[in-house]
Order: structure tokens, then sequence, then C-alpha cells
């Protein structure tokens, strides 16, 4: 109930999830450990009345097992690993114990994992009660373009986007100086029910405003059969009748009883002019002050406000430059609920102006695309309880054989048994038994971690899952700065900051001071990666635990 933890006994803990006797670290000691909703508490014998520690799990990330090195301590030992001291304690320790038989050590660690998993991820709290769901999943393959050539007979600088219905969900990098761009990147992203294309637009890098050069659009409900579909699209000619509204990208998050909602709005790009936002949902308006840039297409916020929930209204976030309207995003009550927590790009648009697709006319060009949709089944979260055990089970000896006899599956195989083993904490601890059985089989250090195995794509994957956040806190005001400076275009000479060292690109304006200009941009690069560096660093604090302490042993 509510009382203070440190003055509770063994006794009165009923309905505890798990309890034994556990060897502590150091000297052995066996003490009495009882697992109760979030807390572990650990007492002398079975019958004290205070407990001599409390272990607030809420404090813990994940569990790891620990090796057989010979010590006593570490003989069916395993380890819980945190960011804060426990109850009542200064000194900050992770939680290390043995127990006298490794199906002792099993039982604890399931227990210890399924209460951090209710207790960190909300979505498996909430899906262990719910029924069976069906999550949609779609790849994307960018792999190379052919584009006819301008008038002029000039190369190109493109790059293309992947959008779901007027949802941008990706951008490949930027290939310059080509009419036949490889780009080679792959995309995948969850596929909500309400969309219905996938728009793919080729766009070309101009010096006031990138311009579409074609487009394809590709049917969802075409891709519902679930098989691999590579192949060539043609782009079809794209005619604007007016200059684009701009995107703007949008964060918002729903209260747990979804009465409120805290909107914050992070960028917006396109928009030629200085602008002027507001933001109307039922009864609430908001305008946020924007930075005082002149004649800039970029703009950044990082302002939030909270409003209550209307379930009749729309959410509106319109642009405007003095008389003119630049564009505006309507954003529905079901679209509220279906992205909450998820950052979106989102297209303005202006009322009764559409570009014109001319799909009779002759193609621009070609684009080489892959797709595959994806269809899944999600039980409720105590059906995977089973399947794990046996993953588990004598050293993760399944495991390690599904993944040796995964050819040509490495990706998603990889994938699947990420998340299974992070929604459980134990991904840090599957990382590094199947990094061990790629060094333990590879025959030569020059080759390790190269190939394409279950390994490999493990570790980018669980890199993905949890480093993102990471590193948007190293990067992010830095990459901000560098957009707004005009940090990697290409005009040297008249931007104020660029860190262009090709002298072939440096523009008109650098002529016949080239060697000026190639150092100025020079320091302010190695600027950018100086105080780059210092940010990650001094960013200790905020690095998950997971990676601060992940060993591969790479001997």
């Amino acid at each position: 109930g509510n009382m203070d933890p440190l003055q509770r006994s063994a006794l009165s803990l009923g309905g505890a999830i798990k309890q034994g006797y556990l060897n502590s670290a150091g000297k052995g000691k066996r003490q009495w450990f009882i697992l109760h909703e979030e807390y572990l508490y650990c007492f002398s014998d079975d019958g004290a009345k205070k407990p001599k520690a409390v272990f607030h799990l809420v404090e813990y990330t994940d569990i790891e097992i620990l090796d057989e090195s010979g010590k006593r301590e570490n003989s069916n030992g395993f380890k819980m690993w945190s960011t804060s001291p426990p109850v009542g304690s200064k000194t900050y320790r992770p939680f290390v114990c043995s127990t006298n038989k490794a199906s002792e050590r099993d039982a604890w660690i399931h227990a210890l994992g399924s209460t951090l998993r209710s207790i960190h991820d909300v979505k498996a709290k909430y899906s262990a009660q719910s029924d069976e769901r069906l999550e949609a999943i779609i790849y994307v393959k960018i792999s190379d373009c052919k584009l006819q050539p301008p008038p002029e007979g000039t190369q190109r600088d493109t790059y293309v986007t992947v959008s779901l219905d007027n949802i941008q969900k990706a951008r490949t990098p930027t290939i310059f100086n080509s009419n036949k761009p490889v780009y080679l990147q792959e995309y995948e992203f969850p596929v909500p029910h309400s969309e219905e294309t996938i728009r793919i637009e080729v766009k070309e890098v101009k010096k006031k405003k990138n311009t579409t050069i074609g487009q394809c659009v590709i049917n969802i409900s075409d891709l519902q059969d679930q098989q691999v579909r590579d192949g060539w699209h043609n782009l079809n000619r794209v005619i604007e009748t007016t200059e684009s509204g701009g995107q703007v990208f949008l964060l918002w998050k729903l209260s747990e009883d979804k009465s409120s909602v805290e909107l914050e709005l992070l960028e917006a790009i396109d928009l030629r002019q200085d602008p002027v936002v507001s933001v109307i949902y039922g009864r609430h308006s908001w305008k946020p002050e924007l930075p005082k840039r002149k004649k800039t297409s970029y703009v950044w916020s990082d302002q939030k406000t909270t409003m209550q929930v209307t379930e009749d209204s729309e959410l509106s976030v319109s642009f405007s430059s003095g008389a003119d309207f630049l564009g505006s995003v309507k954003i529905s009550h079901e679209k509220l609920l279906e992205f909450s927590g998820e950052s979106q790009w989102w297209e303005l648009k202006r009322p009764k102006i559409q570009a014109v697709v001319e799909e009779q006319a002759e193609p621009v060009g070609s684009i080489k695309i892959t797709t595959h949709y994806k269809e899944a089944v999600i039980l409720p979260d105590k059906g995977y309880e089973s399947l794990f055990v046996l993953l588990f089970e004598e050293d993760m000896t399944l495991t390690k054989r599904l993944a040796s006899v995964s050819h040509q599956k490495e990706k998603p195989v990889a994938e699947a048994l990420v998340k299974a083993f992070e929604m459980r904490k134990m991904a840090v601890h599957y990382i590094k038994e199947i990094t061990e059985m790629e060094i333990s089989e590879t025959t030569s250090a020059s080759v390790i971690f190269r190939g394409n195995t279950v390994a490999t794509k493990s570790v980018d994957m669980y890199m993905r899952l949890i480093g993102m956040p990471y590193l948007h806190h190293c990067v992010k005001d830095i990459v901000k700065e560098i957009w707004v400076n005009g940090g990697g275009c290409t005009n040297g000479a008249k931007k104020k900051k660029s860190c262009e060292l090709d002298v072939t690109r440096l523009g008109e304006l650098a002529k016949g001071k080239e060697e000026k200009v190639l150092a100025a941009n020079l320091k302010t690069l190695l600027d950018y990666v100086s105080r780059l560096w210092k940010n990650i660093r001094r960013s200790l604090d905020v690095c998950p635990t997971y990676e601060r302490r992940r060993e591969f042993r790479i001997e």
C-alpha cells in the first residue's frame, strides 16, 4: 500500500511476485528477498521486521547474466543495472547476487524481467491486457534513378522523399551532379490503416527553392498480398500551379486520460517568406513567437502549449506573412489519437491550389523501387512467454542455432530477436551472447563484424532502437545551427558559414579567392566538429545505461 517501503516487515508483504534466498555479492551471504509490486526487498531472514535494503525497480533498466569466471559469487549470478542509488542509500551501485542453482537464477530473472517490462514499457503494460491486434509495416528501398537531362544539358543535384499520403516519412541523401543518381537507401515504417498511398518524389536542389522533378504513386491496396515487388516506376511530371506552402514538423502527446494534448512546434521549411504561425483547436488559440530571421525558408521553435481535447474539432496550424497566406495543415481527431507521441512532417496546403500531375505526358524519368508490405498478428504479451523461455534456456542454445541457420534472413531474424529480448530488458545479454558466438566462429580478425550475419544486424538494430534520443541530445542544436547558417550549402562565399571544401563547388562568388574561402570553410567545419565532440564527451549522464557498459570482449 502507501506504507514506507523501509518500514515493511517480511511477513506483511502478502501477494509477492516471487520470494526466496539469494546470495549477496562479495561475501556471498544468503539473505531473504521478496519481489512485491515495484520493489525488491532484502531481509536478513524470512521473519525480519525491517528490510536491510529496498530496490525500487523503476530506477533499474535491464538484467545481465554474469560470466562464470571462477569466482564463487559469479556462479549462477546475475546483475541489474541502475541510474540511481537504492531507497535509503546515498551510494549508486548495481544489484548483484547469485543462486545455488541455474534453474533458480533463471526463475528470478524471468520474474524480475517481467516486472521491469511492465514498469518501463507502457505499450507492453497495456498490450498485456488487450486482445490480439494487426500491425502493418512497409519496407521501401530506393535504388537508383534515370532522369531526362534538363534543356541546358547539365547534371542535377537530387534527392528522393517517401511519403504516406501527405506525411513525409523519409528522405534520401542528396546525390550531386548526376542524371543517373544511385541512392541505395532502405526504410521501414508502420502503416496506419487510414493511409492509402505511398508517394515517391524526386526533387532537385535549387538555390532559391527545391523543385519536384517527378513523382510516382503506389496504392497500398496493390501491395497487400505481401509479396516483394522490385522494379522500375515511371516518374510523372509535376506542374506546380503555385508555390508550395512548405512543411511543418509537429509533435503532440495526449495525456493518459486523453483529456488534454501537449503540442510542440519543432521546425518548418520551404516557407519562402518571414512567417507568422497561428494554432487553433476548439476554443484554444496559440501564436508562438518565431525567431526573427529575414528572408529565410527555415524556422525552428521548440515551443509548447497544452490544450483541452475537443473530439468534434480539427487542429489547425496556419502560416502567413503579412496579408499573404502561406499554407495550413488540418489534423482530425482520429489522426490526433493515431499519431500521439510521434514527430511528423506535415505538408502545408493552400485552399483550391494543388499540384497537377501529367500522367498522360511522356515520363521525365524512371526510378527503381523495392517494396514489401507486411502484416503481422500481435498476440497479447503473455502469449510469448513460453517462446521466450525456450529462447533463453541452456545458455540460449536455441537462439544461437536460430541465428546460425538464418541464411538470407539475417535482418528480420535479428530485428525480431532484439525486439523480443529488449521487451524483457535482456537485449544487452542477448547482444553479448550473439557477438561472442560471432567472435568464436570468425577465423580472421580482419573480417570480424563485417559479414552479413545475425550478430552484426542485431548490433545495428539495437543501436537504432535505443540510440536515437541520445543522438538527438548530442547533435540536435548543432545540426540546426548548420542548417540555419547555410553550413552545407555550396555557395561558400555567399553564405555566412559554409563547410564546403570541394573547390569545384564553391560557386561563382568564390572565384579569385578560393584559398581564402576554403580556409574559412575549414575553420567553420573544425569548429562544428570540435563542439560536437565536446557534446559527446559531456553526455555521459544521458547516455543510455545499456550503452555505457556494453562489453563485447573483443580481443
